[in-house]
Formats: structure tokens, sequence, C-alpha cells
């Protein structure tokens, strides 16, 4: 048997905004219950379902913990493939090859081998120029540049690279409770 997963909230029933949203882990068994802090969620999604669980109860609250874990969801839309430097510090991506993460494998697997190849083609080694330091005649133009190049050594182990992209806003009229 699977452990079950719910959801509720907890808080003082006259303030809304004192209310936390948990989620709960319910053993195979029936009997253990871990309580698990979404802090993932703000101040204002907390009494947004402290009003909702005040006014209509406990499964409205569960409901509405859900709809606001659904819209988060809306935020992951872009992935590509990229690589981590041996030193663990930087990650190393091609920004013209997003895909959407709801294309079809075959296209998700079609960009992971273009970025295979490309970091391939480069033994896994990429270079990285910084500016130290230049002077500035006049008009402010750049008259001697000095830069500093650095070698990325990059494992060999591609990993998956998801970008947040902002949510769309609303009209403030569909926003009520």
């Amino acid at each position: 048997m699977k452990n079950k997963i719910r959801y509720t909230c907890q808080g003082y029933k006259y303030a809304p905004e004192s209310f936390k949203c948990y989620m709960v882990v319910i053993n195979a068994d029936g009997y253990n219950h871990s309580y698990y802090e979404l802090e993932s969620f703000t101040h204002k999604e907390n009494t947004r379902v402290g009003i909702v669980c005040i006014s209509k109860g406990k499964r409205a609250a569960e409901a509405e913990i859900k709809k606001i874990i659904r819209g988060k969801k809306e935020y992951y839309n872009n992935i590509t493939y990229g690589y981590k430097s041996l030193d663990g510090g930087t990650i190393t991506y091609l920004q013209w090859e997003k895909i959407d993460n709801d294309a079809s494998i075959k296209n998700k697997l079609a960009i992971y081998k273009m970025v295979k190849e490309y970091y391939k083609e480069k033994n896994y080694i990429i270079t990285e120029y910084s500016c130290t330091s230049f002077e500035l005649g006049e008009e402010c133009e750049v008259i001697n540049q000095h830069k500093k190049e650095e070698k990325l050594i990059l494992d060999t182990k591609p990993i998956k690279i998801t970008f947040i992209k902002p949510k769309k806003e609303k009209s403030k009229y569909l926003n009520r409770i």
C-alpha cells in the first residue's frame, strides 16, 4: 500500500493571517501522520486559504490549496540541458536551445542530443572571458580592454535545467475570492 497525501491548514479562527498550510503524509497503515509546512506559499496565499477555511470549511480550504499548487506549476514552462563545471559552482547551457516542457519526448530528445554533441565537440571545456580593466577615451569610448581568459572543465553528465516564466497578470476583477 502507498502513503496518502492530503493538504490542510491550521490557524486562529478570528485571524486568517495566522493560518499556515501543510502537506499531511498519512502512512499506509492509516495511523501515523507527518505534517510538512508548505514553505513555497506566500503570506498572501496562506491568508487566502485561511479565509476560505473560515468561511467554507476544511474541504474547501484543501481544494483551494490544490488550486494554488496547480497555479504555481504554470510558472515552469521551458527546459534545456546543460552541464555543471567540475568545481560545482557554474552551470553552462545553450541559451538558444530551449523547448517547452509539454513538448513531445522526440523533441526533448532532439534538444538533448544537440546540446550533448555541441559540448562533446568542445571536449567539455568552455572558455570564459572576463574583463579585468579598460581605459576610457574621449566620449567614453573604450580604448584598451584587458580580458582574462578562464577555462572551465565540465562534468560529462548532462543535467536538466528548468526556466521560470513569469505568470501573466490577470484582471483585477478575476482575483476575487
